[in-house]
């Protein structure tokens, strides 16, 4: 998809969340988080549909879009998150297993298979190196809108061959190749 393929489909997102069609809005902005690949404009686009979701009245995937989008450095939201719905949060580091301990604060521990649950409840399922995504792995967004990434990960990034899907239907949105955690096209 071409640039101005992408800013027309983000400016459908915008036009359909200013009229008040959420489930619309919703739809286009998942489908633009699948195509892009800069991180400015996944972390706008996060924050976009979390402000769908909020004003739609889905008060957990709104929390959880607007803590994604400030974890990819769109910190505007934080402030939304204190002022809407009481939540002071920071950027968060994803960890082990739901404990706490940070991924660059775990010993180097080799080739294992595990789970990784991120701060947002997005969930990785696969091959792990020294703690981080490495091999073949499957992550697996926590909201029901959201999507699955399942192929190749090298140093906790998408790299290789995978796929994108939507997580309720299964429709596949990118097949092909990742370079350091994006779509290669």
């Amino acid at each position: 998809m071409t640039k101005e393929q992408l800013a027309k489909l983000f400016m459908d997102g915008m036009r359909a969340k200013h009229a008040k069609n959420y489930a619309t809005a919703a739809k286009i902005f998942t489908e633009y988080l699948s195509l892009v690949n800069d991180p400015d404009d996944i972390s706008t686009a996060y924050g976009q549909r979390g402000e769908v979701f909020m004003e739609g009245g889905q008060r957990d995937a709104a929390i959880a879009d607007m803590k994604k989008a400030v974890d990819l450095g769109a910190d505007v939201y934080e402030d939304i998150l204190k002022e809407v719905y009481g939540i002071n949060y920071k950027p968060q580091k994803p960890s082990i297993s739901g404990g706490s301990a940070p991924l660059a604060q775990l010993p180097p521990s080799g080739y294992s298979k595990g789970k990784i649950i991120m701060p947002d409840g997005d969930t990785y399922e696969g091959d792990l190196l020294d703690g981080k995504p490495h091999g073949k792995g499957t992550l697996t967004s926590k909201l029901s809108a959201g999507t699955i990434y399942e192929g190749d990960w090298v140093d906790g990034k998408r790299h290789g061959k995978g796929i994108i899907k939507e997580r309720k239907n299964g429709k596949v949105l990118y097949k092909g190749d990742f370079v350091n955690g994006y779509r290669s096209n």
